[in-house]
């Protein structure tokens, strides 16, 4: 192998590893952990709503050491929602030392994704299924709006009603009737389709002390 294919592999594997660093921290750079609760790198709050949401979880983490924490970002460029939002939540110790009983919400506004994290602490108060109900019903119909501070006005006071046990979600209709309904009519068919089959066999019977002819 000739000196100049030695370089052209050379810099062919240099390009390939700068090229590696470059995409990993594009996608990987994670802020600097904050001294405040909320964090607007996307710019969509005021400084008036960034202030009233601060208050808000400055009063709820002082009054019961459970942290609720916001980031909003323009963009994921490229990397899973998922994965950003617990890259944060994990390096940045959101919540009380020892406990993990922090809360982020994260949402990327030009991605539209939004996540509500969950350390383990925070799990008993604030399960799966809760977090999805108050993306869906709290923070997207205000979103799609435009009114980001409303989104998480109302989002982050459900968690801390949850918190409290105070949280009731609406419930869902209650369709079991409706299949109990249909369970019965449909027994009732087979019933009646039955006694009509034997009546017109058997020329006539009796059923609950009435006379039925096969001519009826």
């Amino acid at each position: 192998m000739n000196c100049q294919m030695r370089l052209a592999i050379r810099k062919y594997v240099f390009c390939l590893l700068l090229l590696g660093v470059v995409s990993y921290l594009h996608g990987q750079v994670i802020p600097p952990k904050s001294n405040v609760l909320v964090n607007d790198y996307a710019e969509i709050l005021t400084p008036a709503e960034r202030n009233n949401l601060e208050h808000k979880l400055v009063l709820f983490n002082d009054s019961t050491s459970t942290q609720i924490a916001i980031v909003i970002e323009k963009s994921l460029k490229g990397e899973d929602d998922y994965d950003r939002a617990l890259n944060i939540a994990e390096a940045w110790g959101i919540g009380q030392g020892g406990k993990d009983n922090g809360v982020l919400i994260y949402v990327a506004v030009e991605d539209r994704k939004i996540r509500i994290m969950t350390g383990y602490g925070s799990e008993g108060f604030l399960p799966d299924g809760l977090a999805r109900r108050i993306i869906e019903n709290d923070i997207k119909p205000s979103f799609i709006q435009g009114r980001y501070y409303q989104g998480f006005d109302i989002a982050t006071s459900s968690i801390i009603k949850a918190h409290n046990g105070e949280y009731t979600a609406d419930e869902s209709p209650d369709y079991s009737w409706v299949i109990v309904l249909i369970i019965f009519l449909f027994i009732l068919v087979i019933f009646l389709y039955i006694s009509y089959k034997s009546g017109h066999s058997g020329g006539g019977y009796y059923r609950g002390g009435r006379y039925n002819s096969s001519g009826d």
